[in-house]
């Protein structure tokens, strides 16, 4: 996530600068200066101030929900790599000449697939040179 969207969702959780300030390991004037530059490249204030707890602004709150769906996108990134990672899902292709996926490849795809059932595998079939 991007550093000023960052600093405005810890001060909306803490609804406090200087909280935020201490959770962000940053002084309080330099994120308050972090997000007057985000506020005036917005056009708009996103917290009211003269509130105590401070309070979102409605385009505060246009801005935290689209905070939150992009925190719920790259949770959802992470986890989709991490099936990649891990072989819970993906894809992977083998091009191999036919002696080698009649003979060879028949054993040893179907323990891999009992191993890995999510991973789709796809087979080619073809010369060295078509495979390159």
């Amino acid at each position: 996530m991007q550093q000023d969207m960052r600093y405005a969702y810890e001060i909306y959780r803490q609804k406090s600068f200087s909280k935020a300030a201490q959770a962000l390991f940053i002084t309080q004037p330099a994120l308050s200066i972090a997000i007057s530059k985000l506020e005036a490249s917005l056009g708009m204030p996103l917290f009211d101030r003269s509130t105590r707890p401070i309070s979102l602004t409605p385009a505060g709150r246009i801005y935290l929900q689209t905070i939150e769906k992009t925190r719920a996108l790259e949770q959802d990134l992470r986890h989709q790599l991490d099936d990649i990672r891990a072989l819970r899902t993906g894809t992977i292709t083998i091009g191999s000449s036919h002696f080698i996926n009649a003979c060879i490849l028949p054993e040893v795809l179907t323990r891999f697939n009992r191993k890995f059932p999510q991973v789709k595998l796809n087979l080619l079939e073809g010369s060295s040179h078509a495979m390159a």
